[in-house]
C-alpha cells in the first residue's frame, strides 16, 4: 500500500511538472521558469467604479444592526458590506458598516485568487490547464478543499516550500511568485491594502505555516481581505466586469443552491433560488460574500466578516458561527426589504402572543438578538406550540432554528396542522450542528393559521431540547 502511494505521488508531482513545463527545480522552492505576469494594459479601474453610488440610509441601517448584533451575541466585532443595483444603466447603491477594516478571511480568501488562477490558464492554455487543475479547481469551491488549494497555489505561483536557513537565496524570487495574486488583484484596483499570499491550513504543506511559508507569514503577516473589496470582487466576477471570457465558468464554480451548506446569506434564501458565493471560517473567525440575482431582475451582494468568542462556558461555539452571523444578514435583507420573495413569515419562541409553552422551559442567555428556550435535563417533559399565519395559499419550506446546547440534546416531534388537520408529523433531530435554520420539508398550506408543535420525545426525565423559532418561505418554481 505504501509503495502504491509513494507511485500515485510520483504521477502527480510528474504530471504536475508537465503542465509546467518545468523539469528539475533550479533552486529549491522554485519550480521552473515562472512566466511574467503580462497582465496587459491596466484595468480601468474608474469604470468598474462608475455609477457606485454611497447610500448614506443604508450605512446607517448596517451600523445600528451590526452593533445591536455585537451587543447580543458573543461576536466582538462585524464589518458589512452591501451593494444594490439600483437598476438598468443606474449603477448601483453601497452601503457599508467598517468595510475598510482588513479581516483574515479564512477561505474567502479562495476568491481573491480566482483573477490569477484564470489569468495564468490563458497564459499556458485552458485545455491543459484544466487536465490538471480541473478537479482540485472544482474542489477548492465545492468543499472549500485546503489541500487541493495548496496544490494549485503552489502550481500558479511556480513555488513550494522549502527550507529558507539552509537555501536563503531563493526566498526573494520565492516571495515574488508567492505575491502573484496580489499583483492580479492589483491589476483590477482590487488591492488597497489587502494581501493574499498564503495558503488555508491545513494544507498540502503541513497544519500550519511552517519553513518559507512561516517565514512569511511572520515577516508579512497573513491573508487579509475587506468586505468592501470583497464585495466589489464577486460582483465583478459574477457580473463579467472582469475576465469576462471566463464568467460562465467562474459562476459554475461559485454557483450555489438555496439548501447548500456553503453559505451563512445563502442558507436563508427561498428554496429554488440560485446565488454565488464563498464562505470561510478559521478559528475565532468567519466570512461570507454572496451575489444574489433576484427574481424580478435585482441584484444584491452582501458580504460580511465576524470575530467571535470561542470560549464561552456553556454555550456551542457552532452557535456563534453561522447559525448567528446569519441573523445578522437576514436581518439586513429584511429591514432594507431587499429579501428576495414576500409573504416569509417567521415566529420566535420569546413571543408570547402566538407561542404556548407547557412544562418547564428556560430562557438561554447570552443570545438576546435571536432568544433559545430549552427545557432543562431535570425537567419533565414538555412541548411548545407556534401559531402563525400563512398569507397565501401555496408552496412553503419550513425550517426550525435551535441552539445547539451540548452533544446528546434528544430527538423531539415536530408536528404541523391546519385548521385540526395533520400535515406532518415526524422526528426531528436537534443533535446536529451547522447552519442555524434545519429543514423540515416543503409542503402546501392553504392561507391561514399553522400551528407547529415541537414535543420532547424522550421516555425519561434527563433530555433537554431547545427551540429557537419556526420559519415558512415561499418556494420558488421553475
Amino acid at each position: 500500500m505504501m509503495a502504491l502511494a509513494k507511485w500515485f505521488r510520483s504521477c502527480i508531482l510528474l504530471f504536475s511538472c508537465a503542465f509546467l513545463a518545468c523539469g528539475e527545480s533550479s533552486k529549491p522552492g522554485l519550480i521552473g521558469e515562472s512566466p511574467a505576469d503580462d497582465f496587459g494594459p491596466q484595468q480601468d479601474v474608474g469604470a468598474l467604479r462608475q455609477g457606485l453610488i454611497e447610500d448614506p440610509e443604508y450605512s446607517r441601517i448596517l451600523e445600528l444592526l451590526s452593533r445591536e448584533f455585537v451587543e447580543n451575541t458573543d461576536y466582538e466585532d462585524v464589518s458589512v458590506t452591501l451593494l444594490v443595483s439600483a437598476g438598468e444603466g443606474r449603477g448601483w447603491k453601497l452601503g457599508q458598516y467598517q468595510g475598510d477594516q482588513l479581516w483574515y478571511p479564512a477561505s474567502v480568501a479562495k476568491l481573491a485568487c480566482l483573477p490569477g488562477i484564470f489569468h495564468r490558464m490563458d497564459q499556458v492554455g485552458a485545455d491543459k490547464f484544466y487536465a490538471t487543475f480541473n478537479e482540485d479547481l472544482t474542489s477548492i469551491f465545492t468543499n472549500s478543499d485546503n489541500f487541493a488549494f495548496g496544490r494549485v497555489v503552489d502550481q500558479v505561483t511556480y513555488t513550494e516550500n522549502f527550507d529558507v536557513d539552509a537555501s536563503p537565496d531563493s526566498y526573494p524570487e520565492w516571495l515574488r511568485r508567492r505575491t502573484y495574486f496580489n499583483r492580479a488583484l492589483d491589476h483590477y484596483g482590487l488591492l488597497e491594502g489587502q494581501r493574499v499570499l498564503m495558503k488555508t491550513y491545513p494544507t498540502n504543506s503541513g497544519d500550519l505555516p511552517l519553513l518559507a511559508e512561516e517565514k512569511v507569514f511572520k515577516e508579512i503577516g497573513g491573508n487579509r481581505l475587506t468586505t468592501n473589496d470583497a464585495a466589489l470582487l464577486l460582483r465583478d466576477l459574477a457580473e463579467g466586469s472582469i475576465l469576462p471570457s471566463h464568467t460562465s465558468e467562474i459562476q459554475a464554480l461559485l454557483r450555489s443552491s438555496r439548501n447548500s451548506a456553503s453559505s451563512i446569506v445563502g442558507h436563508d434564501l427561498p428554496p429554488g433560488l440560485e446565488y454565488y458565493g464563498k464562505v470561510g471560517y478559521g478559528v475565532g473567525r468567519i466570512g461570507d460574500v454572496c451575489y444574489i440575482p433576484n427574481p424580478d431582475g435585482s441584484k444584491v451582494v452582501i458580504a460580511c466578516f465576524g470575530y467571535y468568542d470561542d470560549n464561552t462556558p456553556g454555550i456551542d461555539p457552532l452557535l456563534t458561527r453561522q447559525a448567528t452571523m446569519g441573523v445578522l444578514t437576514e436581518a439586513v435583507l429584511d429591514r432594507l426589504s431587499l429579501y428576495p420573495v414576500a409573504n416569509k413569515v417567521m415566529a420566535k419562541a420569546s413571543d408570547d402572543q402566538n407561542v404556548q409553552r407547557t412544562g418547564t422551559w428556560t430562557l438561554m442567555p447570552g443570545n438576546d438578538l435571536f432568544p433559545t428556550f430549552f427545557k432543562p435535563a431535570n425537567a419533565s417533559r414538555a412541548t411548545i406550540e407556534f401559531h402563525m399565519l400563512v398569507p397565501e395559499t401555496g408552496k412553503y419550506q419550513i425550517s426550525y432554528a435551535y441552539a445547539p446546547l451540548r452533544k446528546g440534546i434528544p430527538f423531539a416531534s415536530c408536528k404541523v396542522m391546519q385548521q385540526n388537520t395533520p400535515i406532518l408529523d415526524k422526528p426531528v433531530d436537534l443533535t446536529g450542528y451547522g447552519n442555524h435554520w434545519y429543514h423540515i420539508g416543503q409542503y402546501f398550506f392553504q392561507k391561514g393559521t399553522l400551528t407547529v408543535v415541537f414535543e420532547d420525545k424522550l421516555q425519561v426525565e434527563d433530555g433537554l431540547i431547545g427551540i429557537s423559532a419556526v420559519k415558512i418561505v415561499p418556494v420558488l418554481e421553475d
